[in-house]
């Protein structure tokens, strides 16, 4: 490569001590207060009586799952679900949100 006046070499890389910086000192107060939150959401909700639907390896059921997908599966897992994409909840018998599936065909 040629060089014209005022040209200067560009690295292809930043240095590496901007790379591997150590991790903030206050960073371990941040998760804690993170995991207090989620606590604290899964108690309100658990108070609320919101409960997650249980959805992996039961029959698909159009009221309270969305099937996003079908999958290949044996005998014994068709109509079964396979995976589950979104969790859904449920308080009392009324459905808050339908579980996002996928289903065994």
């Amino acid at each position: 490569m040629r060089w014209y006046a005022g040209m200067r070499p560009v690295p292809a890389f930043p240095r590496t001590k901007s790379l591997f910086r150590p991790v903030p000192k206050g960073i371990d107060g941040i998760l804690e207060g993170y995991d207090m939150a989620l606590r604290r959401i899964d108690r309100a909700l658990f108070q609320s009586h919101v409960k997650p639907l249980e959805t992996l390896g039961k029959v698909f059921d159009a009221k309270t799952m969305k099937a996003l997908d079908k999958r290949p599966v044996d005998d014994a897992a068709k109509g079964l679900v396979v995976e589950e994409i979104l969790t859904g909840f449920m308080q009392n018998d009324e459905v808050l949100r339908t579980a996002e599936v996928i289903v065994g065909e």
